[in-house]
């Protein structure tokens, strides 16, 4: 740990992920409550629920545009462009031009954006750090990306709550800056695309070709089936998602929003904590 703490391109992915994963569950708590706030309807919030999804089922697209281009641009540039699209929505609702319509349009557009992260982050581990340190820097990293969703999705609760969902897009953007600045200060070595300048057509036939590629390896793996699973999982909670902030209004507002987020966020940490006592039992057979 400490070693791994020393080495500064680690050190600054892993803060990175950190405050990365605070900006996304602030600003996603904060869209669902606004666009159900705005919209008057469950509907919305699930239309804003799915079209926040849709983009997480297109990170396939990611992985040879990030084996391509260099990390550390892609990832400064996703993440100011984030900044400048959620600028957006403190600025209309300044100027009384805030709508449904807007934050809908922004939404997918910003959650597109935030798919170039972990997977770039994770396509860094290779290069900056030697074999034996790269399992526990994996292991911190998901750590830095599941448990800060977690705890964040509740302290986004209570700030929508207190502090009301354009306070937090506020922040939000700052997050996004500060992330950008430490990612421009990665200092990384050589060209890390590794790749000889190509026309736009070598680009493109090579971006399929390995697209293929990747496919086959899912299908014909254990991931293939753990997708099935995944898919279903992940519906239920995206349908609990979009119904929540309805359900809370219902209770009470924004404070029992705040609670829910909080309560759900106390089962996931304590799910993660758990997982160490099934390591005994067999999986993927």
């Amino acid at each position: 740990m400490k070693t791994l703490m020393r080495n500064k391109n680690f050190s600054i992915l892993l803060i990175g992920r950190l405050i990365t994963n605070i900006g996304d569950s602030m600003y996603y708590i904060a869209a669902m409550w606004l666009v159900y706030k705005l919209g008057g309807s469950a509907f919305y919030s699930g239309l804003a629920g799915f079209l926040t999804m849709v983009p997480q089922a297109l990170q396939f697209i990611v992985g040879p545009i990030i084996d391509r281009y260099s990390i550390r641009k892609l990832l400064v540039i996703t993440q100011l462009f984030q900044a400048l699209l959620l600028s957006i929505i403190p600025i209309a609702f300044f100027f009384h031009m805030l709508s449904v319509t807007l934050i809908l349009i922004i939404m997918p557009l910003a959650a597109f954006l935030n798919q170039f992260s972990f997977p770039a982050e994770s396509a860094l581990i290779p290069k900056i750090l030697p074999k034996e340190h790269r399992v526990t820097a994996n292991s911190l990293m998901s750590v830095a990306q599941q448990g800060t969703d977690a705890a964040f999705n509740a302290v986004s609760g209570a700030f929508v709550a207190f502090a009301g969902a354009i306070t937090l897009y506020t922040a939000d953007i700052v997050t996004f800056i500060i992330a950008a600045s430490l990612f421009a200060a990665l200092n990384l070595s050589g060209n890390q695309s590794g790749n000889t300048p190509q026309s736009l057509g070598m680009q493109t036939k090579h971006y399929f070709t390995d697209l293929k590629e990747g496919f086959q390896i899912v299908l014909h793996s254990v991931l293939g089936k753990m997708l099935v699973a995944s898919a279903i999982t992940n519906f239920v909670f995206g349908a609990m998602m979009a119904s929540l902030p309805a359900y809370s209004d219902s209770l009470g507002g924004s404070e029992i929003y705040g609670f829910l987020l909080a309560g759900m966020s106390i089962g996931s940490l304590t799910g993660a904590a758990a997982a160490g006592l099934f390591e005994r039992f067999a999986s993927g057979i």
